[in-house]
């Protein structure tokens, strides 16, 4: 048996080639490389939507930290090689505002992960009521308004109105 190194070029396109001569038999073997990202990991990120302010700070799988001032997308600069669990988690909430994260945990799977969203929102700006009736969940924005020039012993009255989104 003789292994014989390949001619140049012997990895173009992503291929591996080992030519091996069994006496007069000469056996071609050919391996396709695929992007299975071992050792760097698949990056996680997403969305964050409604910030206004500065301090929100996410964690990813409690270590890897992520600071925001501004709405718009990211990504965690620690890879997670695939099988392995992932988990988005708001280590500190924004000044004024609550943030929630949607899609933040799951299992890596063969591609990176970009669906995470994070959406912040003045406290108290929403309600949620349970409709036991029809197992559903409604959503009303709460909005304070002045009720004209009402006032009395020098005391304005509110108005609280609620709109269905």
């Amino acid at each position: 048996m003789v292994l014989e190194s390949p001619s140049p070029g012997w990895a173009e396109g992503g291929r591996v080639r080992t030519i091996v001569k069994l006496g007069g038999l000469v056996l071609g073997i050919g391996l396709g490389a695929s992007a299975c990202h071992v050792g760097g990991g698949y990056n996680v990120g997403g969305t964050v939507t409604g910030l206004r302010g500065s301090g929100l700070v996410l964690q990813l799988n409690g270590g890897n930290n992520l600071g925001f001032s501004s709405s718009g997308t990211f990504n965690f600069s620690a890879g997670i090689d695939q099988g392995g669990a992932y988990s988005v988690t708001v280590l500190t909430q924004p000044s004024g505002q609550t943030c929630s994260v949607h899609n933040g945990s799951g299992t890596i799977g063969t591609a990176d992960i970009s669906n995470v969203i994070v959406t912040c929102s003045l406290p108290g700006s929403y309600a949620y009521v349970a409709n036991e009736s029809s197992n559903s969940i409604s959503a009303y924005a709460v909005r304070c308004h002045r009720h004209g020039p009402g006032r009395r012993h020098g005391r304005s009255r509110r108005r609280v109105s609620l709109r269905r989104e």
